[in-house]
């Protein structure tokens, strides 16, 4: 989406945000284990609505942030997935929609209500698969003599974009910000609700966890995907938005 709304560039610009995201993740991370809460049997709760009330003493603005970062939660980036999921199958093996969304429901719930411990578990598990990192691994291989040239794409159109990017750099800059934000999740506060539940033994230390976690999720991650469709060429600014159809 980063690449057909704001060209190759916009690709630069994710990963600037990402390394400025790095602060802002560490930030809020740690302050999610100083301030979390035990719960009994060695498991912790907290986020940025325990210390936006205990830090900085504002019980209404923590009560709106727990309000806000539910329904983030539980209808932004949960339907963006298992729409983008739905897409895929769809295209791929040409399964209903609707079939893929009750599939997703019950495989959900069974790892949800199996507690925060296997929600870590099958994450270990999944997360590698789902960053394809051996696919685009593939593709770079099989396409080695066009990398210099698709940096040095990525480079100049992060400066220059091409004319068919409304906006021009502004809409590049704009386009790769969002894309790595909603990629990455640092300084959003969602992040932390998980971070407090982590056993360190030094709040800092889950701080440059997740700082670290910016880095991979955008860095790599996401760099895995662009670099895929920018070698495939596979792609024309301002046509399929679905990010999904374009990648697969």
């Amino acid at each position: 989406i980063a690449i057909v709304t704001g060209g190759p560039g916009a690709v630069f610009w994710m990963w600037v945000i990402a390394f400025i995201g790095t602060a802002t993740g560490f930030v809020e991370s740690t302050l999610a284990q100083i301030y979390k809460i035990p719960r009994g049997h060695g498991l912790f709760h907290g986020g940025p609505a325990y210390y936006i009330q205990n830090a900085l003493g504002q019980p209404a603005v923590a009560k709106l942030f727990a309000v806000l970062i539910s329904v983030t939660f539980g209808l932004i980036y949960v339907s963006v997935q298992a729409n983008t999921i739905a897409l895929s199958m769809q295209k791929a093996f040409g399964i209903d929609t609707w079939v893929m969304g009750a599939v997703l429901a019950i495989l959900s719930g069974a790892v949800i209500f199996g507690g925060i411990q296997r929600v870590a578990n099958f994450s270990t598990l999944l997360v590698p698969v789902m960053a394809g990192i051996l696919i685009a691994a593939i593709i770079i291989v099989l396409h080695i003599d066009q990398v210099p040239a698709m940096f040095a794409l990525i480079l100049h159109d992060a400066f220059s974009p091409q004319a068919a990017v409304g906006g021009g750099i502004g809409t590049a800059i704009l386009t790769g910000i969002r894309r790595g934000l909603f990629s990455n999740e640092a300084g959003e506060g969602s992040i932390p609700n998980a971070a407090a539940t982590a056993n360190v033994t030094h709040p800092v230390k889950q701080g440059l966890v997740q700082a670290f976690g910016v880095y991979v999720d955008t860095w790599i991650v996401c760099s895995a995907t662009a670099f895929i469709v920018l070698l495939t060429g596979q792609y024309t600014i301002g046509g399929d938005t679905t990010g999904i159809a374009l990648a697969q």
